[in-house]
């Protein structure tokens, strides 16, 4: 889709990312589990993430977002694989969903020391062990 660069518009995205953040946070882990793929697509999306290492405040939008949905998959990453398999009826690798995330953290400046890095470089480790 073509995208409005305006300060205001990526205000917009970061508010909005805000407030699926406070929603989620509040969720049971099976519900963002759910949902992981339709919203690590969101956060992964490149002219997104392109903007936003220019933005801080969609920056921090999309890193608090991006905290969330991992905790529960650091819990169990073969949960998400099942909701998505019942939502859907396919099968699907999360390990695109976690090289994405990698690639985007990258992008953004996120250094392999941080927490959340470390979390997703183990849950993709766990991945790669469960399909060999």
């Amino acid at each position: 889709g073509t995208y409005n660069h305006s300060e205001s518009s990526w205000s917009q995205r970061a508010s909005a990312l805000k407030v699926i953040a406070g929603l989620l946070r509040g969720a049971k882990d099976t519900l963002i589990i759910s949902c992981f793929t339709k919203i690590a697509e969101t956060i992964t999306e490149n002219n997104l993430v392109f903007i936003a290492s220019e933005h801080s405040r969609l920056k921090d939008a999309i890193l608090d977002t991006y905290e969330i949905i991992l905790k529960p998959l650091s819990l169990n990453g073969n949960a998400a694989v099942e909701a998505h398999f019942l939502a859907t009826g396919r099968l699907a690798s999360l390990e695109n969903y976690y090289h994405k995330l990698q690639d985007t953290l990258l992008r953004l400046s996120v250094p392999s020391s941080d927490p959340g890095f470390i979390l997703l470089s183990a849950a993709l480790s766990d991945l790669k062990g469960t399909y060999q």
